[in-house]
């Protein structure tokens, strides 16, 4: 669900002066605390995108999330801009704890091992492609997607970030800073 910021008569006057538009967003409602608990405890959302007509004009799309809180009192923001809502290229990415799981280097090895023939920069390019295919594939089908469980822990600490900010009682707090030791190691 988006959002649109609340404004005092100050923001008003000022965003209309300056022709700015609010970016809205999706996500945790506040994007900053005091990190106090019980009555003590302040939440605020200081962070906000705001563009003109010319942006609108060239980047029609405009999304912005609150992520959760790690290691900060403030929210990081992610923004998306794109001319239209196509999905993106599908890069090759190497995940570094693939290294720790025992069948990596056989993985490596089997690929690397088939014979591809032609000069040496076909062969290497080759090589390099059938094994990040072959990393692919074994990623997926013994460990999971990583990036949709990413995305799931993602959504479990900024709904616990809303719990603590409702209630910060001990037990959310604990609860909270288990979810961000598991996002920190899952980095």
């Amino acid at each position: 669900m988006a959002h649109m910021i609340k404004y005092g008569i100050s923001g008003i006057l000022i965003t209309l002066a300056l022709s700015m538009m609010d970016a809205g967003y999706s996500g945790n409602d506040f994007t900053w605390t005091n990190n106090r608990r019980k009555r003590k405890g302040i939440r605020e959302r200081l962070d906000r995108v705001f563009y003109n007509n010319e942006w609108s004009a060239t980047f029609p799309l405009v999304n912005v999330r609150h992520l959760p809180r790690t290691g900060s009192d403030h929210n990081k923001l992610r923004m998306t801009c794109s001319i239209q809502d196509t999905p993106p290229i599908k890069y090759f990415k190497f995940l570094n704890f693939w290294t720790e799981q025992n069948d990596f280097q056989k993985i490596v090895q089997d690929s690397w091992d088939e014979e591809v023939t032609n000069n040496p920069m076909w062969i290497m390019q080759q090589k390099l492609k059938r094994l990040a295919s072959s990393l692919n594939y074994w990623s997926r089908n013994t460990i999971g997607n990583m990036f949709d469980k990413r995305k799931d822990l993602e959504d479990k600490v900024e709904a616990m970030e809303a719990a603590y900010g409702e209630d910060n009682s001990d037990t959310n707090r604990i609860n909270l800073n288990k979810l961000y030791a598991t996002k920190t190691n899952m980095s």
